[in-house]
């Protein structure tokens, strides 16, 4: 694929994780929050979800010109109309996710994940190969959404049956608007730089930064993400201990620290080398981003457990307004930066993972007791790691 090509898919990725953020309403974060720990709730989830999945399907097919419009990239209007099968499918899958978090039954979860996973690369190599450019995305995009809905089906006892219950519809609804609004405000603040860049600078410096970004975002971000999935459950269960909350996430702010720290900084120091192997001479330009991007990951790594604290002890509204304010200072910032240049983007989005970070930090002292000196002070072994880590690479470079 040629960088104008991931460029037209980086800007396809960014439409559909505020369309996922609608499509799914919150409901599975929703099921495990909510008390009430019979089938019901997830009845009126499912409903909802497939009833909500629909509509935002028709709508991303009838808006997909405006938004392509938007973006600058006319090509991106029959993507994001193929795209928009995958909202309606994924509805089919995403309450059984929510069930089995609740539970912490995630051990189950790897088979149709990882079935996900390999359909996606498969299916992607196989149609890029076959000359389909961006479409090869989409479609393996579409075909692993198949493939978790079957897969998900099959591990779930759990059938849903056909229930409305207004007040319960109501409390599912209301929880996750608060959710849905912290991932729409956090995807804006995080992907803003796509758009940005894509305007100011051209669709194929958004895939050299596409290849930069992704990089730390898989290794690194990915992290916290999976572990947040198997933790929300927990920190629900001691939302009415703060004291063992606190320990909980101290315990968590620690390990994530263990693992992402040395991952980001590891991918900073061999980045020219990386970038060569994995992709080849012609994304060189994609190597001194990601000395810079790759540290940002982990100081969003770092802040992320604090965000799953705060929806589990029923403070979204908190999160939004960090959240928000995360999302003004990002486009502001970020505008002026892709005026500037692709490397600026990268150094400003540094910053604002540093700024977020100690934001967090400030919250979960306030709010979920958090001893954020001891909690930093955990985190030295992984520091001091990841130095003799940098000294070693340098020394045999």
């Amino acid at each position: 694929l040629t960088a104008e090509e991931i460029g037209i898919w980086s800007l396809a990725l960014v439409v559909l994780s505020y369309v996922d953020l609608f499509n799914e309403f919150g409901l599975g974060t929703a099921i495990i929050h909510h008390r009430d720990r019979t089938r019901r709730p997830a009845d009126v989830a499912f409903g909802l979800s497939i009833v909500i999945g629909a509509v935002f399907s028709v709508v991303g097919f009838v808006t997909a010109p405006l938004v392509a419009e938007l973006l600058g990239e006319e090509e991106l209007t029959g993507v994001l109309r193929l795209l928009s099968l995958v909202y309606v499918l994924a509805s089919f899958y995403q309450v059984q996710q929510g069930l089995l978090a609740r539970e912490l039954q995630f051990q189950r979860r790897v088979p149709p994940e990882l079935a996900r996973s390999l359909t996606k690369a498969v299916v992607a190599i196989w149609l890029a190969y076959a000359g389909l450019g961006a479409y090869a995305l989409v479609w393996a995009q579409i075909a692993a959404t198949i493939v978790g809905v079957v897969g998900y089906w099959i591990i779930t006892p759990w059938r849903p049956r056909p229930v409305f219950d207004r007040s319960l519809s109501g409390s599912l609804l209301g929880y996750g608007g608060q959710i849905v609004l912290v991932g729409l405000m956090g995807q804006a603040a995080q992907n803003v730089d796509y758009i940005f860049i894509s305007r100011e600078i051209g669709t194929a410096a958004v895939g050299i930064y596409t290849v930069a970004f992704r990089l730390p975002e898989l290794v690194v971000l990915t992290v916290p993400v999976v572990a947040g999935q198997a933790l929300m459950s927990a920190y629900v269960r001691l939302r009415d201990q703060p004291d063992e909350l606190a320990a909980a996430l101290a315990r968590t702010m620690r390990t994530v620290a263990s693992v992402t720290v040395p991952m980001g900084i590891g991918l900073a120091l061999v980045a020219p080398e990386l970038i060569l192997v994995l992709f080849g001479s012609r994304w060189a330009a994609s190597a001194e981003l990601l000395q810079v991007l790759a540290p940002a990951t982990v100081l969003l790594a770092l802040a992320f457990p604090v965000g799953d604290v705060l929806k589990a002890i029923g403070r979204p509204g908190t999160l939004n307004l960090m959240v928000f304010t995360r999302f003004v200072v990002a486009v502001v910032a970020l505008w002026w930066a892709a005026r500037q240049s692709l490397y600026t983007v990268a150094v400003v989005q540094l910053a604002i993972s540093a700024v977020w970070l100690i934001l967090n930090l400030g919250v979960a002292r306030t709010v979920a007791r958090l001893p954020v000196g001891a909690s930093l002070w955990s985190m030295v072994p992984a520091a001091v790691g990841a130095l003799a880590m940098a000294v070693a690479v340098k020394a045999l470079q």
